[in-house]
Parts: C-alpha cells; structure tokens; sequence
C-alpha cells in the first residue's frame, strides 16, 4: 500500500501506510450490499455474523464505496462498545480497511457520543473519515482509492491540523494554555474535499463545560494532492462564526 505522507512546517507525523499496517481482515469478502439508502432502506453486506451495516450517508457519490459497522461478535442487535466500522466496496462487500470509528446504529438506537462521517471528492476517489467523540473530533483520516477500487493510501490529518491550529492560537493568544482546549472539526461550514485534493474545513477549540474560556475557530485550507505529495496547510485564519 502507498502511504500518503504528512508534513506540517518541520514536523513530519507517522504514516498510517508505513506505521500502522492494516489489520489481516483487508482482503475479508462478505458479499454483494444489497439495499438502498434512497428507497428508505439500510443498504447491508453479505449476511449472517459477518454482515457489515452500512452507515448513513456515507456512500460515495459514484455508488461503489461506504463506511460500513458490525459488532466484534456479530449480532447487531447486542448492547456495548464492541462495534467496528470499516470502509467497505458496495459491488462485492470487499473489506477494505478497518477504520478508527466505533459507529452503530441498530433499530432506532444509536452509539452514545459518538459520530462517524465520510466527505467524499466528487469523483469518489478520496475520502475523509471525521471521528466525533462528545467533545472533540477523535480522527481525521484520509483515504485514496486507486483504480481496481482498493485503498491506495491512508494518512493522518489530524495531527497536520492540531499542530497547525494549536501553533496560530498561540500566535493569536499569546497567555492562552493551548493543552487544555480541545478540538473539533465542525459542519459550519461544511468540510469539503475536491478532486484535486484541495481540503477546505472549519474547527473550533474549547474548554469542556467552561463558561470562562473563549471559544476559538480557525478555516483551514489543506492540500493533498492525488500523486502522493505530502499533504500541507495551505492557509489557516480566525474563523467569522465564532465569537
């Protein structure tokens, strides 16, 4: 696998590719997702224990890939933490990765605190996974899929953001103790990824359940681009929505 590296001014961050292989259930085929979100119904993978659930709205705009979930043991019905998401091929119900969400939804019941979203490129060749946890974004990874419809990269953004966040806060708030916000990738406006791996997004730091602390937000322009160059901080202001 290509990893696609991270380089923020001086820091170089692990790779995802290199670092972190992928665990041996890549290359796992459950069977064709049979389904459609737009005919009301929850598109599902293969059956039995393996069957993977695909979560909503993460499908890509060409229809062939989506984050899917499962419990470790199998039954979707169960109650617990045990829930495993993966990003999955839709014609085959191919296991491409194991992805950092913990995500369900079963049965008119949810995870508790936590949020698994995919912002796709138009083409469907690339794709973010935002892991929100009930006060920051946990994971901000990104994925490139190559031409047979497997991954041909994951890196980290995250750790390319925080660094680059946490640097201009300072810049903008000399006396301000960065190391106790925390910080969320928000949907205002909304994170987009385009073809050309140019990445627009808007975060916002705070300190749980303070009333005392400003709240901070940053736009952030990332560059990423599909040849495998280091992903960048384009640009990087103070947000016009928070106050």
């Amino acid at each position: 696998m290509k990893a696609l590296p991270v380089i923020a001014g001086p820091l170089l961050f692990a790779l995802w590719g290199s670092a972190f292989a992928l665990p041996a259930l890549a290359g796992e085929i459950v069977g064709p997702c049979t389904g459609r979100e737009a005919e009301g119904s929850t598109p599902v993978c293969g059956s039995g224990a393996a069957a993977l659930r695909v979560i909503a709205g993460t499908v890509s705009p060409d229809g062939r890939h989506a984050f899917a979930w499962r419990r470790a043991g199998g039954d979707p019905a169960a109650t617990g933490d045990d829930a495993l998401d993966y990003l999955v091929r839709l014609d085959d119900g191919a296991v491409l990765a194991l992805i950092e969400g913990s995500y369900w939804s079963f049965d008119g019941m949810v995870a508790n605190h936590a949020g698994e979203h995919a912002v796709w490129s138009p083409d469907g060749r690339a794709v973010i996974e935002v892991v929100d946890a009930k006060w920051e974004t946990r994971s901000l990874n990104l994925f490139r899929i190559g031409a047979a419809g497997e991954v041909a990269g994951r890196g980290d953004l995250l750790a390319l953001v925080d660094a680059e966040v946490r640097r201009e806060m300072l810049r903008e708030h000399p006396g301000i103790d960065p190391s106790r916000y925390v910080l969320s990738v928000t949907g205002d406006p909304d994170i987009t990824l385009a073809d050309d791996g140019t990445i627009r997004l808007a975060v916002v730091l705070e300190v749980p359940k303070s009333s005392d602390d400003p709240l901070l937000g940053f736009d952030l322009v990332l560059s990423a681009p599909p040849d495998g160059r280091p992903a960048r901080l384009v640009s990087i202001q103070p947000s016009s929505t928070v106050e």
